[in-house]
């Protein structure tokens, strides 16, 4: 029995008995102890009344109690069910105080209960825990006050003592200030997240920034490809007309001459028939030959005349990508510092 008692002890109740211990401890001083011998138990446990050794889970479980708020109706022997599945099993309820006592065991479950819980059963309704009692209820009113693995003795106070009360005010700042602890770790925990978040938002924001520079400085450099593409189309086709006028300069030039030379030996021939045979035969041999000078002249100068207006656009062509290509490498060296920046 003595076995079973300490085993079913749930965590609460273990933090009340170790209060207990260390008051006790520290304020029972041996004169105490010595006035305290006569219910000292030196070999086994001995409770003051006589407990049926049971299997039973309900009757070697100890209870606890908490205060609800809300509508929910519990009955004896319910299954108590909360937000964050604690679970255990109802030993009373009453409705007036909405005071609910219950227990756990291994079928349940050992998971504490929390402050602001809400709980249900099956009988509808929803409550919020309030606050906890805690009144435990051991062997004749009083409380162990050592729990030792070897315990050479055992000390049981009364359940109302100064050192008991003491000893719950302890256990309940003891579980206030665990649930400060725990809802400081949630808060860091809330907080880690958030700058997690937040610095996978600054990486992907950053990240669309830099796709956004490069697609603009990739549309920029298509932009002078086409400017350029279409710029050379032009000087190809201002060529061709160029190479074109000339052409039709030269046989229009060719034409009135052969025209002039003919009305010129039709009026030699009308003047004499004579000195039209020898005179226009050496005047057409100097023209010729003066006429072939002026031919090769002006495809010279028209040849001089083309290279040179290649020469200009080919120079100005080049000229221009140079500006391009600077152009470019200033607007992606700006881009860079300011994604460095």
């Amino acid at each position: 029995m003595k076995n079973n008692f300490i085993i079913g002890l749930n965590p609460a109740l273990l933090i009340f008995l170790i209060s207990i211990n260390v008051f006790a401890e520290d304020n029972l001083d041996e004169s105490l102890l010595q006035e305290n011998l006569e219910i000292v138990i030196n070999e086994e446990y001995k409770p003051c009344s006589d407990q049926s050794e049971s299997n039973s889970l309900e009757n070697n479980s100890p209870t606890s109690a908490m205060i609800l708020t809300g509508n929910a109706i519990f009955i004896k022997g319910d299954e108590v069910i909360s937000s964050r599945n604690a679970r255990a099993i109802t030993s009373s309820f009453d409705k007036d105080s909405n005071k609910l006592t219950y227990y756990q065991n291994a079928t349940t479950g050992f998971k504490s209960f929390l402050i602001d819980d809400k709980i249900s059963g099956k009988n509808g309704g929803i409550s919020s825990i309030k606050e906890f009692v805690y009144d435990l209820i051991v062997p004749c009113s009083e409380s162990i006050v050592s729990i030792e693995d070897n315990p050479e003795q055992m000390i049981f106070i009364f359940a109302d003592s100064d050192a008991a009360n003491k000893a719950r005010i302890a256990a309940q700042q003891m579980m206030a200030e665990i649930e400060r602890e725990i809802a400081l770790a949630a808060f860091q925990q809330k907080l880690e997240d958030e700058r997690a978040a937040a610095a996978a938002s600054t990486a992907v924001y950053q990240s669309k920034l830099a796709r956004e520079a490069e697609m603009a400085a990739r549309m920029a450099e298509l932009m002078v490809e086409k400017e350029i593409a279409a710029f050379e189309a032009k000087l190809l086709a201002d060529e061709a007309a160029v190479e074109m006028m000339a052409e039709i300069e030269r046989e229009m030039a060719l034409a009135a001459f052969q025209q002039k030379l003919a009305d010129e030996k039709a009026a030699a021939a009308a003047a004499t028939a004579a000195y039209r045979d020898s005179l226009i035969e050496a005047e057409l041999a100097a023209f010729e030959a003066q006429l072939e000078a002026e031919l090769a002249a002006q495809q010279m100068m028209a040849e001089i005349e083309r290279e040179m207006a290649l020469a200009a656009f080919q120079q100005k062509l080049e000229d221009e990508r140079a500006a391009a290509a600077a152009a470019t490498a200033a607007y992606r060296a700006s881009l860079e510092d300011e994604v460095i920046g």
